[in-house]
């Protein structure tokens, strides 16, 4: 489920890969839209009116732009199969998709809107100890990302999540 405001939600059919909509704080929802996203839907999320990014159980990620309408789908996937974790600054050309996985991939990735060609950017995060990734926020232009080992949780942050030179040094538990 991702909420834009009090009227507006999206809801996510995981067997289905579609997406549904309501404007009417729920009462009603309208016909599912596919999104062609390799997978299952495992997340969606509102960025803002109209805009919305999904991350698949199989290492892809989607995005609209016209509320439900249409999708774009990156066909690259991530480097790593897992569900994704996904936000991103926005979804116009030049903006970046942030994303990672709860895999053996452990990585924190980037992709920039009509730039990419067909790889991601690795960010280096510090995954260490087996850490796989369940959540991802980006808040004020800072990156924060939920890790998990199977015994303790931590959190990961860079405040500089743009650069082309992002490495491991620029992330703080």
């Amino acid at each position: 489920l991702a909420v834009e405001s009090s009227d507006v939600a999206y809801a996510a059919v995981f067997g289905a890969s579609t997406v549904s909509k309501t404007t009417n704080s729920g009462f009603t929802w309208s016909t599912a839209v596919s999104t062609s996203i390799t997978g299952d839907i495992h997340m969606i999320r509102s960025l803002d009116e109209d805009e919305l990014i999904i991350g698949s159980d199989s290492g892809y990620v989607a995005w609209s732009k016209d509320g439900n309408s249409s999708w774009s789908n990156i066909s690259t996937r991530l480097n790593g199969s897992g569900a994704v974790q996904v936000t991103a600054s926005g979804l116009n050309d030049g903006d970046f998709i942030y994303a990672a996985t709860a895999d053996a991939a452990k990585r924190v990735e980037r992709w920039t809107i009509g730039q990419s060609g067909t790889s991601w950017k690795n960010l280096e995060a510090p995954l260490s100890d087996a850490r796989s990734s369940y959540g991802i926020a980006l808040v004020d232009g800072v990156l924060y990302v939920l890790t998990d080992n199977g015994t303790d949780a931590a959190s990961l942050r860079t405040i500089d999540p743009t650069t082309a030179e992002a490495s491991s040094g620029k992330w703080s538990v």
